[in-house]
């Protein structure tokens, strides 16, 4: 007797494999089935069966509740069922948290980490008051977590070896590779660039410290929307520092309205997450970092070919990225050598943050002494991320050229000059902590170094559990209305306002030069601040020039001679022809008659030439 079992498809067979659709995907089949095509159309459209678009529709309710319910779009299972509602918000929250270590801390995540931190997530929402009782006993098993894979499509998620861990191997490998890289396209140290990121939190001055305290008490206070990402730039020889690429959550803060955001200290972009996505890295490819490059070559005298070293991280990596260029090479580090081998993270990014907090605390000591009743709660409230793009310039640009060419032993030490081990931030540690003291006040008059340096480490810190819930709560609600203007507005420059502007720079310094018993002090105030004035006064002359008044030629109309004849049914009539001009001769007693009659008299500005009257 026959088995009335279809047999298994061989390998070579026709057979269609079946396809699974997420939950944006059928969103996409549902806006077209109600745009009024059809469902065979609508199945030729999407590639799909017709039984599959009408099952589609069959459960769009199902699909539209699953998306209001703040569901992931790339699940692909659309479910009703009554699931306990804490646990859909902890998977919500838990899946934002893999997004953040993947694709933004480029850090591994294994099956034992997620299934803690939806323990850790869980009971963390159990304790807050809500309206609906916790399931009883959620120990996040593994049948759990595989059913949480196939809801949010997670893949390759357990990697072999200890999450998180340097691969020496790799690293090694890589070395061979990247000196095969230069030595065949003979690339020179000023043509090889590193780019790596990390995140600032640009108003944190310390956990211990009594602001750090006080400020969670605030209204409205989250501290994770004072962080932003900070892309750094430079090349092996160290003399060429590329303007930083700086993400932030909104577009248009308040803070930055009337700036004009192409001349920035930073190459602005924005996000909810404030991450570097793909996008983003693109568009900064292609739009700054190659011109910049092809400008500092052109100065420099080299050949336009460069090479931009980065890491693997999700932004930089995705199949969507389009990074060709014919005079830029991009290679990529493998996978967890960061720590071992990204030149930007051996000493350059911190050295950034150490001068970024030594600039914050000296901006926060010159203020308290200009105004004796600002305290320190009174200048962080104030601090904003305005403020933050100039500390973050002064803090860039006094990364030095050697701490920059040093950061490269490790890759290619052969590129290195006098090499004395890493650069060493112990000397801007001591001036913080100088600072802070000074300062003075709870959590401040005692600071450590050690204090300091987990005040640097904290920036790349984890984010909490309770920070990942708001997060994932504002990024459902699109809460960026206390950040975002909306509407982007330029700063208008008149001519009259830069005027006033000028005049009053130099009643400064005829001031100063007044009133300073030092006369060679004064003589060099006035010798910085008219060198700083350039600019402007080329600006002033350049919306003088071009809001000049218009030449006298301008107002003459044209000669009947140069105007095209009217065609005309009737013969035309032979133009009335009158004598020229003859030249104005100078008058004497015998001919002055004669000469005021030669006179051609002199059309006004505005008006027409009394003599081009038409001839009716």
């Amino acid at each position: 007797m026959s088995s009335k079992r279809s047999a298994p498809p061989t390998p070579g067979s026709s057979e269609k494999k079946r396809k699974v659709l997420s939950l944006a995907e059928k969103m996409d089949v549902l806006a077209v089935i109600d745009s009024g095509l059809g469902w065979s159309a609508t199945g030729k459209k999407f590639g799909l069966h017709e039984a599959t678009v009408r099952t589609i529709w069959k459960t769009r309710e199902k699909i539209r509740q699953s998306v209001r319910e703040s569901a992931d779009v790339s699940s692909k299972v659309a479910s009703v069922s009554r699931r306990d509602p804490l646990l859909e918000k902890m998977e919500n929250i838990l899946n934002r948290w893999i997004s953040e270590q993947v694709d933004q801390r480029k850090s591994n995540v294994d099956g034992v980490a997620i299934r803690e931190k939806a323990r850790s997530i869980y009971d963390h929402l159990a304790e807050e008051p809500s309206g609906s009782s916790p399931a009883p006993g959620f120990i996040a098993s593994h049948g759990w977590f595989h059913r949480f894979k196939q809801r949010f499509s997670l893949h390759n998620i357990a990697r072999r070896g200890e999450s998180g861990s340097a691969d020496k191997e790799g690293a090694q490998a890589y070395l061979s590779t990247f000196k095969s890289l230069i030595e065949d396209s003979d690339y020179l140290p000023e043509q090889v660039f590193n780019a790596d990121e990390t995140g600032l939190f640009y108003k944190k001055m310390g956990n211990r410290t009594y602001i750090h305290k006080e400020v969670k008490k605030l209204p409205g206070f989250k501290a994770f929307k004072d962080c932003l990402t900070l892309l750094s730039v430079g090349n092996a020889a160290g003399d060429c520092k590329i303007k930083p690429l700086l993400v932030y959550r909104a577009a248009n803060p308040r803070a930055l309205k009337g700036l004009n955001k192409r001349f920035l200290s930073v190459v602005w972009k924005s996000n909810k997450k404030a991450w570097v996505t793909a996008k983003v890295f693109e568009e900064w490819f292609h739009e700054h970092f190659v011109p910049e490059v092809q400008l500092y070559m052109s100065k420099k005298n080299l050949a336009f070919k460069a090479v931009l070293l980065v890491d693997n991280a999700g932004g930089h990596t995705s199949q969507a990225l389009n990074l060709d260029h014919p005079n830029v090479c991009v290679s990529y580090l493998p996978p967890r050598t960061t720590s071992l081998l990204q030149p930007m993270d051996m000493g350059v990014i911190k050295t950034f943050k150490c001068n970024y907090q030594r600039a914050v605390y000296r901006e926060a000591l010159k203020r308290m002494e200009d105004d004796s009743t600002m305290t320190l709660m009174d200048f962080w409230k104030q601090y904003n991320i305005r403020h933050a793009l100039l500390t973050i310039k002064q803090a860039w640009d006094e990364v030095k050229p050697s701490t920059l060419n040093a950061c490269w032993y490790a890759l290619w030490p052969e590129c290195v000059n006098d090499f004395n081990g890493f650069p060493a931030v112990t000397q801007q540690m001591k001036d913080i902590v100088d600072l802070a003291h000074t300062v003075g006040g709870e959590g401040f008059s005692d600071m450590t170094e050690e204090d300091v340096a987990e005040l640097i480490d904290s920036h790349g810190a984890e984010p909490s559990v309770e920070e990942i819930i708001q997060m994932n709560e504002d990024d459902q609600a699109g809460d960026d209305a206390d950040e975002d203007d909306d509407t982007e507005t330029r700063p208008v420059f008149t001519i009259m306002k830069l005027r006033n502007l000028l005049r009053e720079a130099d009643n400064l310094t005829e001031l100063f030069t007044d009133q300073d018993p030092i006369q060679e002090r004064s003589i060099k105030f006035k010798r910085v601040v008219d060198e700083g004035l350039i600019p402007y006064k080329e600006t002033l002359r350049s919306m003088e020039a071009s809001a000049c008044q218009k030449p006298i030629t301008a107002f003459f109309k044209p000669s009947p001679a140069s105007t095209p004849a009217k065609k005309h049914s009737t013969p035309a009539t032979p133009p009335v022809t009158t004598p020229a001009r003859q030249p104005v001769t100078p008058a004497t007693p015998d001919n002055t008659t004669s000469s005021m009659s030669s006179v051609s008299p002199i059309p006004l500005c505005g008006f027409d030439d009394p003599d081009d009257t038409d001839s009716e």
